[in-house]
């Protein structure tokens, strides 16, 4: 299922047109999880959310207890899958914390040449979580690629005011075919390892 984080706002996306926080788009979320649980053909012990720049950035929050308790719901993801999630701003920005995890495996996968980040931001940020919560994360970083390795539309350069360590700026959107084939077949296997236990 794919949930559109614009279009049910009327918005395009981009960043001159997109909710004013990831915290906005959460509900959608939990609402997806809500009707996929309840749908009687679909086991509601495996559902994993899986999100992209923005979505990453969900997946990441719901994959923490203060996130989740908040919805107070009877069914929890199962894994967390995040595609280049702008990993600097966890911990740091208020809000956007990453620790005290579900316990449910989470999958970062993000670029080396991303400029939102910097390299190595996504393992830096996981080695400074508590130890419990270090064995719950896997990262991996794709190296030569930027934002966007997955996309089908060609290279694009947008400004974003939250890229570059926040500092705002220019921003490559690049397609790069094996990345994408790598990082989806890394996807499927951790969801196999998750589901099959």
């Amino acid at each position: 299922m794919e949930v559109d984080l614009w279009g049910g706002r009327g918005l395009t996306g981009g960043s001159a047109d997109r909710p004013e926080a990831p915290h906005e788009t959460l509900p959608d979320a939990y609402s997806a999880l809500v009707y996929l649980a309840q749908h009687p053909s679909i086991d509601a012990d495996k559902i994993a959310l899986m999100g992209f720049s923005w979505g990453g950035v969900v997946s990441m929050l719901t994959a923490t207890n203060a996130i989740d308790s908040a919805f107070n719901l009877p069914f929890r993801f199962a894994a967390h899958i995040a595609h280049y999630p702008v990993c600097y701003a966890y911990n740091q920005i208020p809000g956007f914390d990453f620790s005290n995890l579900t316990g449910a495996p989470v999958l970062i996968q993000t670029a080396e040449l991303d400029d939102y980040d910097f390299p190595g931001a996504c393992e830096l940020m996981v080695s400074q979580i508590p130890e419990s919560d270090q064995q719950v994360v896997t990262v991996i970083e794709y190296p030569d690629v930027y934002h966007t390795w997955d996309r089908l539309e060609p290279k694009l350069i947008v400004e974003d005011p939250a890229s570059h360590v926040g500092q705002g700026g220019l921003v490559t959107l690049s397609p790069d075919l094996e990345t994408a084939k790598k990082s989806r077949r890394k996807a499927v296997k951790f969801l196999q390892a998750t589901f099959d236990k």
